[in-house]
């Protein structure tokens, strides 16, 4: 069974990647005929502390990526952001919360457009409330504690976000998106009240408008649950664009009394967000290989009028998958593709990314030769093969450089996808030639037309090799 049951123990969210078991054959890893442009890896990055999960979620926009550290070994979580000169990258700064405590999962969702990042901490306490969760919204080049120094130094945690309705284990903040001055926070464990009813973990998702309610304030605009039944999760996924929002409800069951459930098959909701941070319900979309179990909306993205949307279950007879969806001209969302695994227990799909035209898949379960759970990602471009093939561009797989074990890597479990980078998080690898467990990493493949102009680390920075800094 695909599970998503609520981590809360104090290593649930370690328990809850790992217990995703299932027989992977062994294969190949291999590079596939490129298009457009290559993406060779540059460097792997973790500073080597046991069970910091750093990968858990990453982020690129341009420059700046943003690798989360959410941590189970007892410190709060954080963020390393780090900066790209030439063809090299350095370490920033490492954001954290203002209220930071212990277990607080601070970092376990990313998500950044422009000069605005929004960090999930999905079991902050608040106001005495049991990982209630939290997001927090920094913004870059912003200062209002110290106008003196130049403000282009500075990533300033503007507010954190709560949830409307807090509860025990709601874990809001699980799932975060930001778009412009909108932000999309995702509680999947929430319990809903409705017209008397409890309906325990059937999530919900909440809008925030950067000037709602004054400059700067991020007030809440919008709340949009699912369909309400009992364990839906809706949530657990969110993804913004410039007009729409989706929302990821993998353990939704599809069917009626009358004619049978199809238990955790899953559903994606799409709402039509207004300027003013209002959301509609527009539609939902089941995957068009439906089964129970297949988890589908464990992972979506958006990208102008198209939205992916992962199902990493192998179930009913079929493999993973990952559905591309188009808007139409009448709003409405049309399926364009259906990518399938080329494996069964891949975990394929179990991350997604869109950019332009490219699409970017995290397969962490997958299987090297020799080793368990090393993880693969695949690149595709929309027209490669034919106007809408979405053919694989280049697969992309991790090397170690000889500082982590190729064993329980799962690379793909976090995906990030900009023009001229894709990054791949590899929250449970070991650090230190395997001596440091779940330190993870962060795997970066740049395209080869970065390198031609022969770019060197600049001095006074510090350049990251294939060592840990």
């Amino acid at each position: 069974m695909w599970n998503f049951s609520n981590p809360n123990s104090s290593i649930g969210l370690f328990f809850r990647h790992l217990l995703r078991a299932l027989l992977v054959l062994p294969i190949l890893l291999a590079t596939v005929a490129v298009h457009a442009q290559t993406f060779v890896q540059t460097y792997i990055l973790s500073n080597g502390t046991a069970y910091q999960f750093g990968g858990w979620a990453v982020a690129v926009s341009g420059d700046w990526m943003l690798v989360g550290n959410p941590s189970l070994s007892g410190p709060p979580g954080f963020v390393s952001v780090y900066q790209r000169s030439g063809t090299h990258w350095y370490l920033f700064t490492e954001l954290t919360a203002s209220d930071a405590t212990a277990g607080d999962q601070f970092g376990a969702a990313i998500a950044m457009d422009q000069d605005t990042i929004v960090i999930g901490a999905p079991h902050v306490n608040v106001s005495g409330v049991v990982a209630a969760g939290r997001a927090y919204v920094f913004r870059h080049g912003h200062v209002y504690s110290t106008p003196t120094t130049p403000a282009s130094d500075y990533f300033v945690e503007v507010t954190p976000l709560s949830a409307p309705a807090i509860g025990t284990n709601f874990n809001f903040g699980f799932s975060v998106a930001v778009k412009g001055d909108s932000v999309a926070v995702g509680a999947p464990y929430s319990n809903n009240y409705l017209n008397g009813a409890l309906y325990n973990a059937a999530g919900l998702a909440a809008l925030y408008r950067r000037d709602a309610g004054g400059s700067n304030l991020w007030g809440n605009t919008a709340l949009v649950m699912g369909e309400n039944h009992a364990g839906d999760n809706f949530g657990y996924a969110v993804a913004l664009g410039a007009s729409n929002l989706a929302v990821g409800a993998p353990n939704a069951r599809l069917g009626s009394v009358f004619t049978g459930y199809i238990n955790s098959a899953g559903r994606t909701y799409f709402f039509n967000v207004g300027n003013d941070g209002s959301a509609v319900y527009q539609q939902y979309v089941a995957s068009s290989t439906s089964a129970s179990n297949r988890g589908f909306g464990a992972a979506v993205a958006i990208d102008g009028d198209l939205v992916a949307a992962g199902a990493p279950g192998a179930a009913g007879g079929y493999v993973p998958s990952v559905e591309v969806w188009q808007r139409d001209g009448g709003g409405i969302f049309q399926p364009l593709k259906r990518i399938d695994s080329p494996f069964d227990a891949s975990a394929f799909g179990a991350a997604v990314s869109l950019h332009g035209t490219g699409l970017l898949v995290g397969a962490p379960n997958l299987n090297s030769p020799g080793f368990t759970y090393t993880g693969i990602a695949y690149l595709y471009a929309q027209n490669n093969g034919g106007s809408n093939n979405w053919g694989v561009s280049q697969t992309l797989f991790p090397d170690s450089g000889g500082v982590y074990s190729y064993n329980f890597l799962e690379m793909g479990r976090s995906v990030s996808l900009d023009t001229v980078t894709a990054v791949a998080g590899a929250p449970i690898a070991a650090a230190g030639a395997g001596s440091v467990t779940s330190a993870g990493a962060a795997f970066v493949f740049s395209s080869d037309a970065m390198f031609k102009n022969g770019f060197e680390c600049p001095q006074n920075m510090v350049c990251l090799g294939s060592i840990s800094p």
